[in-house]
């Protein structure tokens, strides 16, 4: 076989993958498919879309016609999900409420299990009080 003609099959090969992965790849166009896609519910979708700070953007994942009609780009939010940005980030959330609004303890005890798990720097200077 020359090279040419193993390119050609090649090429072939690559367009009826195509053809099967646009068989599995939903209408990304509702917001009912694009929850679905992405795992997450369509309320968390629709709360993305009216928050500023979500990993969905106004103008790349969706856009609103003349109509006021919302529109999702299909291609955008295919590459939302490839990179993963709007995963964890409940977690990351939770994480920063909670090292906000810890108590400094008042225990030596308490305060070096905490400094342990990272809760709280070590620069802080340690209570004086009684030890278990």
């Amino acid at each position: 076989m020359f090279v040419e003609e193993k390119l050609d099959l090649v090429l072939i090969k690559i367009e009826e993958q195509q053809q099967l992965l646009e068989l599995f790849i939903p209408d990304l166009r509702k917001k009912k498919n694009v929850a679905s896609f992405l795992g997450i519910t369509v309320q968390c979708l629709e709360n993305w879309i009216k928050d500023s700070d979500s990993p969905m953007e106004e103008g790349v994942h969706y856009r609103f016609d003349s109509r006021g009609a919302l529109e999702l780009i299909s291609s955008a939010i295919i590459l939302l999900k490839r990179t993963g940005k709007y995963k964890n980030r409940r977690k990351q959330i939770h994480d920063e409420d909670i090292s906000q609004t810890i108590i400094p303890a008042n225990n030596l005890a308490t305060h070096k299990i905490l400094q342990k798990i990272g809760k709280i720097s070590s620069r802080v200077e340690t209570p004086k009080g009684d030890v278990l």
